[in-house]
């Protein structure tokens, strides 16, 4: 089973965005998919980067 992420917009929710992917990381849950829309997009972004690029 493959598991997707879409990340909302919005200045406060961009910034619990960021939690929220630091406790799937630590619980060890991968997602396949990930995307967003205005801050939700930025993050998304730079958390693919951030796991992909190792």
């Amino acid at each position: 089973m493959k598991l997707g992420l879409c990340l909302a917009g919005g200045g406060v929710k961009g910034a619990a965005h960021i939690g929220v992917l630091k406790y799937m990381e630590e619980n060890n849950i991968k997602v396949d998919y990930i995307s967003g829309t205005s801050s939700g997009s930025i993050v998304a972004s730079l958390h693919a980067v951030r796991i992909y690029s190792r």
